[in-house]
């Protein structure tokens, strides 16, 4: 069975977790195992021989940098190079990315370079702010425009939009948000042998998953609950980039 490992360390959120580990054991009506991975489990690199996809899930990316640099970065990107899949959602997103740059200009300011650059460029956000480290004050259903799917809401909380450096075009825009000029809400591109996606939105939260106890969270679910057949086509292209089956409706 192949193997699919999400990261589980400091700077995860678990929310954002368990709506991972969730959504990919409906990928291919279960065919795929789902495992969690350390940041010294990544480091240790055993892992790269049995895995599909390794998918960096949403919380803070400077944690993430902080476990993982040199050595444990090293890994994921030869890991992609020779021929993996790598999956960024919200801060997995940033983590991706070259750089990036969160709340520039406010005094909780993050400005990292040490990532894992598999796209050539800037990780912004949040782009519709403010975020709340904690709570979800900062969430909301926003609208993206995907390739293939169309216009449609889903959860985000924080979430960037790339650049990309000048020169650098071996990328695919998925999705934008309409509701902000367009801006790069997700992306697919190459690296190596291998094959990367990353999303500034949450499109691992089905409104069945969101807490219902939680004042931020609640009145977004019947908005959701409307866009959920666009959301799982949206899942669907995903999984047939990452060369992985989706979720049969």
């Amino acid at each position: 069975m192949e193997k699919i490992f999400i990261y589980s360390d400091k700077g995860v959120g678990m929310q954002s977790f368990f709506c991972a580990r969730g959504c990919l054991r409906g990928w291919g009506n279960g065919k795929y195992a789902v495992k969690a991975l350390s940041a010294a489990e990544v480091i240790e690199g055993s892992w790269v021989n049995e895995e599909a996809l390794f998918v960096m899930p949403g919380g803070a990316s400077t944690p993430y940098s902080e476990k993982l640099k040199g050595e444990g970065i090293k890994r994921i990107r030869d890991f992609v190079k020779n021929g993996g899949s790598y999956l960024g959602i919200c801060a997995g997103a940033y983590f991706g990315a070259e750089r990036t740059s969160f709340n520039k200009g406010m005094p909780d300011e993050i400005e990292n370079e040490c990532q894992t650059g598999l796209f050539k460029g800037t990780a912004s956000g949040p782009v519709f702010p403010p975020y709340d480290p904690d709570s979800n004050a900062g969430c909301k259903a926003v609208e993206i425009d995907a390739r293939g799917t169309g216009k449609f809401k889903v959860f985000y909380n924080g979430g960037c939009s790339f650049q990309a450096d000048e020169g650098f075009k071996d990328y695919e825009t998925v999705a934008v948000y309409s509701q902000r000029d367009n801006e790069i809400a997700a992306v697919f591109l190459p690296f190596g042998a291998g094959r990367v996606v990353l999303s500034g939105v949450h499109f691992e939260f089905s409104p069945g998953a969101l807490d219902m106890k939680d004042a931020y969270q609640a009145p977004l679910r019947n908005i959701l609950i409307e866009y959920e057949n666009k959301r799982i086509s949206f899942i669907n292209e995903i999984a047939a980039y990452l060369r992985m089956e989706g979720i049969t409706k």
